[in-house]
């Protein structure tokens, strides 16, 4: 993406793999959906992650998504 996107999807991309990353470490830590601020991490890598996709849709001239994918 770095070589070919647009800046604001790179952008976006970047936040979702940051978010990503967070949350395997919180995982690769022993944490699961019952430990402290993993809601938080997950939440936080979806909203990324829905900020990428429409990001993309938005660069190729297409609507954002009115409606959450769930994770």
């Amino acid at each position: 993406m770095v070589l070919t996107a647009s800046e604001p999807v790179v952008q976006a991309a970047d936040a979702a793999f940051q978010a990503l990353r967070a949350l395997r470490d919180r995982i690769a830590q022993g944490q699961d959906v019952h430990s402290p601020g993993y809601e938080a991490d997950l939440s936080s890598y979806d909203d990324s992650l829905r900020s990428l996709r429409n990001a993309i849709r938005e660069d190729l001239h297409a609507d954002a998504l009115s409606f959450r994918i769930p994770m």
